[in-house]
């Protein structure tokens, strides 16, 4: 109606365009040259009535749109999509007969009678349960039997323990002294620096606070000094940084690889501190791989620990940064 100007109630293309112009967009007109397939401007009359829009195209060809296409249907919001299937009662209950058998076999009966008596067995418990324990045989080189076996031999280990009172010899191996800006200081940084193309970086930072008795920051973002407080993480990411520049006065332009082990205690926190510093500008370079969690022992019969009140409820630990050597190969 705006674009109305000689008030007969007709208006031409152009003008209902500058309408829509006016109120920033130009899709309606599109729609209508193309659902009509019109050659000359059609005249569009209001009718106020009935509030219908009818068209008077002058010369308006019939003909359908060269190539045009009938519109995709659209899906219907008011259908319910099925839910994925879930395993039935039935094979949650036998997938929990199995696990029980397997943690017995695996000597861990104390566990499985704790089972037995709980309260807290219910359906949704064995699906979860049994859910974990995949994840356990998946996360550890040969599963909980293997596992268990190892944990069995450091047990053993551990009792053949040799007093440190007891004599010992310690073997130095070979070294050398270097003074600040001696020439043989000079030389073996400039032997460093050549090789510093070939160089891999790789940073353990699963440790978290409690056995620093501190409340919070996980270990690697602890600082480093009392004044400046610069965390531990970002000095190493800055000694990267300096060794990249200082090999390009050697005519050396390299990258360094970083692969940074976090756990599940710490993962979220030194993302996150990443993302903040935005990566210290070495995002290409970074790869974040995360340290699994499996069963804590409560004794030295490699009983898994659970919680005190709920046996369902499984005590675990990460690792450990010997799992980074199998990570550095995932």
């Amino acid at each position: 109606q705006s674009a109305d100007r000689n008030g007969d109630g007709k208006i031409t293309l152009d003008e209902l365009l500058e309408a829509i112009q006016n109120h920033g967009s130009t899709s309606t007109l599109d729609v209508l040259r193309q659902a009509a397939g019109m050659k000359t401007k059609p005249k569009i009359t209001f009718s106020q009535a009935n509030e219908n829009i009818t068209t008077e195209a002058e010369e308006a060809s019939s003909a359908p749109i060269p190539d045009q296409q009938p519109p995709a249907a659209m899906p219907n919001p008011n259908v319910n999509i099925p839910a994925p299937p879930e395993h039935s009662q039935d094979q949650i209950n036998l997938e929990y007969t199995e696990l029980v058998q397997r943690l017995k076999d695996l000597g861990q009966t104390e566990l499985t009678d704790k089972w037995a008596e709980s309260s807290f067995l219910t359906d949704e418990t064995k699906r979860k349960v049994v859910n974990q324990f995949q994840e356990f045989e998946k996360s550890y080189p040969g599963g909980l039997k293997q596992y268990i076996e190892n944990i069995n031999h450091l047990f053993v280990q551990n009792k053949r323990w040799i007093s440190p009172d007891a004599p010992c010899h310690v073997n130095t191996p070979p070294s050398k002294m270097l003074m600040m800006a001696s020439p043989d200081y000079i030389h073996a940084e400039k032997v460093g620096l050549e090789s510093a193309h070939t160089m891999c970086v790789v940073l353990v930072c699963g440790g978290f606070s409690p056995s620093l008795q501190l409340h919070g920051p996980v270990r690697a973002l602890l600082p480093i000094d009392l004044i400046g407080r610069t965390p531990y993480l970002k000095a190493l990411m800055l000694w990267i940084l300096a060794i990249q520049a200082k090999g390009r006065t050697f005519g050396k332009e390299f990258a360094i690889p970083i692969c940074i082990m976090t756990s599940p205690f710490t993962h979220n926190k030194i993302i996150s501190f990443l993302e903040q510093s935005h990566w210290f500008g070495l995002r290409d370079q970074i790869s974040v791989v995360q340290q699994a969690q499996l069963p804590a022992v409560s004794d030295c019969n490699a009983n898994f620990a659970t919680h005190r009140e709920n046996p369902f409820q499984i005590t675990c630990e990460p690792l450990g940064n010997g799992r980074i050597q199998q990570l550095l190969h995932t």
